[in-house]
């Protein structure tokens, strides 16, 4: 079973980021249908006899997350497009000017391809997106009863939640989308968003 819009609770109906309003439901909306896709992904994947998470590993696996998650929010809200360049920045952008856009792309050998340069930061702005199954704190008693095993993909951690923190390679101002997930028992132990948090971040 994977988790529906009811087992949310929206805490603000519209997120405004930059002057552009986006309806939260849009975000939420973004999220189960990444939950949605995880939990068919690994269906598919087990009659194959494939680990698809495990494989994975925990680091990837937060950023494949945030990958689903991204397409997602990007074909449901129309003023948000995803960043063309693999390392460009933020991961969503504000498509304010068709123009503009357009031309931040060259041509090589016969193929369009989006500059760096331009798409580092992106003019118009836009969103950050990123995933974490947060930092975890185990007592001393728990480390014993565990064998001091570290946790595995497909373990839940929820009960050891300690922070939850977002971690970037960059130090820039930007708009920040985070998305908090865990392994989720009344899902098959599938990784689910279980929440999402917006904020402004400036560079000091």
């Amino acid at each position: 079973m994977s988790l529906t819009n009811k087992n949310f609770r929206i805490s603000r109906q519209i997120l405004e980021v930059e002057n552009i309003k986006i309806p939260s439901k849009l975000v939420l909306n973004a999220i189960v249908n990444t939950n949605n896709y995880l939990l068919n992904l690994n269906k598919e994947c087990v009659k194959l006899n494939i680990n698809f998470f495990e494989a994975l590993g925990q680091r990837n696996l937060s950023g494949f997350i945030g990958e689903v998650y991204k397409k997602f929010l990007a074909e449901s809200v129309k003023i948000v497009k995803l960043n063309p360049h693999p390392d460009g920045r933020p991961d969503l952008i504000f498509y304010k000017n068709i123009d503009y856009y357009n031309s931040g792309f060259h041509n090589i050998n016969g193929k369009s391809m989006p500059n760096k340069s331009f798409f580092t930061p992106y003019k118009y702005g836009g969103i950050e997106i990123k995933c974490t199954i947060g930092s975890q704190y185990i007592s001393k008693k728990d480390k014993h009863d565990r064998n001091y095993k570290p946790f595995q993909i497909y373990e839940p951690r929820i009960d050891y939640l300690k922070g939850v923190t977002y971690m970037a390679h960059h130090a820039h101002s930007i708009n920040l989308l985070g998305l908090y997930y865990d392994f989720y028992e009344d899902s098959d132990f599938c990784p689910q968003i279980l929440a999402g948090f917006y904020s402004k971040i400036e560079k000091r």
